[in-house]
């Protein structure tokens, strides 16, 4: 190889299908997948050069040339390039990756603390801002390339210099540009990134304008934005094994296993849930952002799986057993079964909605057609034969040149081993899952403690939303669940699928209601509704005053 960078080598709508036809299907496709290990090869059917040209000049990009619009329409395919290596292993590929990267980093601009970012419009302010999901969107793929270029010596010595390049630009200008600005907050276990309220006036980029009452200013992030930072300490651990960036994405995973809800031996998770003071509006019984499963959007679950199948094979928080019950979530509660006519409904088994109503979305430039509809969880093939069928199915045709490269990479790469819960990076790494302890309700959609580390005396909020109306207890149990020691809370909650509705908030500073125990360490509270209960884990420390 030479050193060239320029060029080179719908339960719902389902079709009623007899069990046992059913599993006879089931049992051919599941044979011809066992008998098939290699599922064909592809041969190189896109050119490298015409995929960065595509990305590059996408018109799209005149009306969002800079900021975070920018980000979303400039990186959509950024993550071919490193695939399409893998797929055919031609260095074309990775030529135009570091030309592509360097257009990225092109149209980088300096704030006023002297960091970079794709610094532009946002969708929060009339001024330009620096957003965390345009870094993520920007750096995820160059350390993708880094993480593949250092793993191979002879990659190393054509693409090393550029590889460390992209590491030392995620390190300064996305991990330490976000801390040194005060926007990673811990709490505990937990972590999670802060959306600011620091502007810039494009007509005065060298000062910053503070803008308190911009739109979500001080929320947490959603977790599909506060995973693509995950991703991006995922790998700048892997690469550079920096405990440093390990402790970020653990962090931040684990607050979002902390929010599963489990029942019927599945999961299901929130677009967005409160994670700290800031998210709170407790005077309005209500929060800074909605929560719920997104509606209309069921691409952000799916990259959520993603993010999650990632930290799962780093050996970050997530065990076999979660992702089997994601697996449930995608299989048993969202697929209609119909192997002819596959279609998918939300996670939380919402029908979709085909009256017309969803109308609103003519108007949307990306979301489901309908309300509700699901989306197979493609990230899930690693691990599932069934998966891999529904997904075999959904690329059979492609008919642009992302598709065909997202279809070459699956049969030249993923297609060549079985499907197993082996972790693809973790080699001689630590594997350090994180346990929560779940309940059963599937009408509590969410019950947590703000903040969950209680300073005696203090008051934390303890949130409850649902979706039943009925009798609510909330009550302190002993760290291992074994021991009620006090109620809470007892009365009603009015529930509602509403993303503002169905909350039951209450203050409790950690003390006994009766003033008979003293509470010190860790404790359960748990909430119980009908025939259900969910738990969240809660310490209670000692005043320092």
């Amino acid at each position: 190889m030479q050193k060239d960078f320029t060029g080179g080598r719908t339960m719902h709508m389902m079709a009623k299908i007899n069990g046992s036809i059913l599993l006879i299907i089931a049992a051919s496709w599941l044979l011809t997948l066992c008998s098939t290990p290699d599922g064909g090869y592809i041969e190189q059917n896109v050119n490298a050069g015409d995929l960065f040209i595509a990305i590059t000049t996408n018109p799209a990009l005149k009306q969002n040339n800079n900021g975070e619009p920018f980000a979303w329409h400039a990186c959509n395919g950024a993550d071919l390039f490193v695939k399409g290596y893998k797929a055919w292993h031609d260095t074309s590929w990775l030529n135009n990756a570091v030309k592509y990267y360097r257009f990225l980093l092109d149209n980088m601009k300096v704030a006023p603390d002297g960091y970079l970012g794709l610094i532009g419009r946002t969708f929060r302010h009339e001024l330009w801002g620096d957003e965390q999901v345009s870094d993520a969107l920007a750096v995820n793929p160059m350390l993708e390339f880094s993480e593949l270029v250092l793993n191979d010596p002879e990659l190393t010595s054509i693409y090393g210099e550029e590889a460390q390049k992209y590491i030392e630009f995620a390190r300064e200008h996305v991990i330490e540009k976000w801390d040194k600005r005060g926007l990673w907050r811990v709490e505990g276990e937990y972590g999670d990134y802060i959306f600011g309220n620091d502007f810039i006036d494009p007509d005065d980029p060298a000062k910053w304008v503070t803008d308190t009452s911009c739109r979500n200013s001080g929320m947490s992030q959603k977790f599909n934005i506060a995973n693509k930072l995950g991703v991006t300490n995922l790998r700048l651990y892997r690469i550079t094994r920096d405990e440093f960036y390990r402790d970020k994405a653990e962090k931040l995973f684990f607050r979002l296993k902390s929010n599963f809800q489990y029942f019927d031996n599945h999961y299901v998770w929130h677009y967005w849930v409160p994670f700290y003071e800031g998210d709170v509006l407790f005077e309005k019984n209500d929060l800074i952002h909605w929560t719920a499963v997104h509606p209309f959007r069921a691409g952000y679950q799916a990259s959520e799986v993603k993010q999650i199948v990632e930290a799962y094979h780093t050996g970050v928080v997530f065990s076999e057993t979660d992702i089997q019950r994601i697996i449930n979530t995608n299989l048993k509660v969202m697929w209609n079964q119909d192997m002819v006519h596959p279609a998918f409904i939300n996670s939380n088994g919402a029908i979709p909605d085909t009256t017309g109503i969803a109308d609103f979305l003519k108007g949307a430039k990306t979301g489901n057609k309908l309300r509700n509809m699901g989306t197979l969880w493609t990230a899930l093939v690693d691990f599932d034969a069934r998966t891999r069928w529904l997904y075999e199915k959904q690329i059979e045709n492609p008919k642009d040149y992302k598709a065909k490269i997202r279809k070459a990479y699956y049969f030249n790469v993923i297609r060549q081993e079985e499907p197993d819960f082996k972790r693809k990076y973790v080699n001689d790494k630590e594997v350090k899952t994180k346990e929560v302890p779940f309940g059963n309700s599937s009408e509590i959609t969410v019950a947590t403690v703000i903040p969950y580390i209680i300073t005696e005396g203090e008051n934390s909020f303890i949130i409850t939303k649902s979706v039943a109306t009925g009798p609510l207890k909330i009550e302190l149990y002993s760290h291992d669940g074994k021991e009620r020691l006090k109620t809470l809370y007892q009365g009603d909650i009015i529930g509602g699928t509403d993303g503002h509705k169905g909350f039951r908030m209450i203050k409790w500073n950690g003390t006994d209601p009766d003033n008979a125990e003293k509470y010190r360490g860790d404790y359960q509270i748990r909430w119980n509704l009908g025939d259900g209960y969910r738990v969240y884990k809660v310490s209670i420390i000692e005043s320092e005053k």
